[in-house]
């Protein structure tokens, strides 16, 4: 599915904002399930017979006999989600990652969003109520819970701070948390405590920061040496891509500073931090590609688990510069 360009966490039906996981998921048919078939290949053995399909076995052992691999197939659409060894431990596709997160946080769900043919899985839960920042900035708690059928992501559970303004995830990943949760309820509530606790150091950290940032004025000339102090010189004699690269990039920062300052009406390090977490996200993450549909969904998809997952090198150094820059030791603002 795609993302819209002003919700880079959105997801689904909008009619519901909030809503159980299952509901959300059925809303985008992530609710499917899955069979497993022997996987193979197609073996001619000379030129004029009809190929045969060969499945390699294993041939002692425990599992002697059995298929060396497995597809995994939805059973709505008949597309292969993953390939999986038949060792690995067979699953009903996402139903029990999404009854373990609807128990933690009921009704909370903002999405559920599927790529691959639904190899790969995002849900969206808020957990919190909205924090006023100064100038009028408001922080939300969400967690992200990541998992896949194609073994490109692990199940894991991500606590994150958003802007309401602007959708920014906001501030470092500090546990991904494993979400291979079970039914029992002693495992259930030590996930539900943990993920709160995240949250909860997280959010404080963000804050904090952010009145920092707030009260220390910041000019455009001082956002000009940052910007060329954390993004890396080009090396001599760059070549073309290395150049549009590289300008996009400024260019996407500056720009950023712009519309962020304009829209706030002042210019202090609080602005100048959601700038580059701004064009880091929604434009240098997603390789500057806004105009064209498939690489625009690509991009977002790229854009948003870097953010999760905290790949974020230039919101990081800018976050460094401006302590820095405030001369004070680090444990006031982390």
């Amino acid at each position: 599915m795609t993302w819209g360009r002003d919700h880079m966490f959105a997801g689904g039906d909008d009619s519901t904002p909030v809503a159980s996981v299952h509901f959300k998921a059925e809303q985008v048919g992530a609710d499917f399930s899955v069979s497993y078939l022997p996987a193979g290949f197609l073996k001619q053995a000379v030129a004029w017979q009809e190929p045969e399909f060969t499945v390699p076995v294993y041939e002692s052992g425990e599992y002697e006999g059995q298929p060396k691999q497995m597809y995994l197939v939805r059973d709505d659409t008949n597309e292969v989600v993953g390939q999986h060894s038949s060792k690995y431990p067979r699953r009903e596709a996402y139903s029990h990652n999404f009854e373990v997160l609807e128990n933690a946080f009921p009704n909370s769900c903002e999405s559920v969003q599927t790529w691959e043919n639904g190899g790969l899985c995002l849900v969206t839960q808020r957990i919190g109520e909205e924090v006023e920042l100064p100038m009028g900035d408001e922080l939300v708690q969400y967690v992200y819970s990541t998992m896949s059928l194609n073994g490109t992501k692990r199940t894991a559970t991500i606590p994150k701070a958003q802007r309401v303004s602007c959708t920014n995830a906001l501030g470092i990943t500090l546990a991904i948390i494993s979400s291979k949760a079970t039914r029992n309820h002693d495992t259930r509530i030590s996930f539900q405590a943990e993920v709160f606790e995240k949250s909860e150091i997280q959010l404080d950290a963000l804050v904090r920061m952010a009145r920092t940032f707030t009260d220390q004025n910041f000019t455009d000339e001082e956002f000009k040496r940052m910007v060329h102090a954390i993004v890396p010189d080009l090396e001599k004699d760059p070549s073309t891509r290395a150049l549009n690269k590289h300008n996009s990039t400024l260019g996407s920062m500056f720009g950023a500073w712009k519309k962020e300052s304009d829209e706030y009406g002042d210019k202090n390090m609080w602005v100048a931090y959601n700038a580059i977490q701004g064009a880091e996200q929604h434009r240098i993450n997603t390789n500057f590609k806004w105009e064209d549909d498939k690489g625009y969904d690509a991009g977002q998809k790229k854009s948003i688990f870097s953010a999760l997952e905290g790949v974020t090198p230039f919101a990081d150094a800018c976050e460094q510069y401006l302590k820095d820059e405030l001369n004070r030791p680090e444990s006031l603002l982390v």
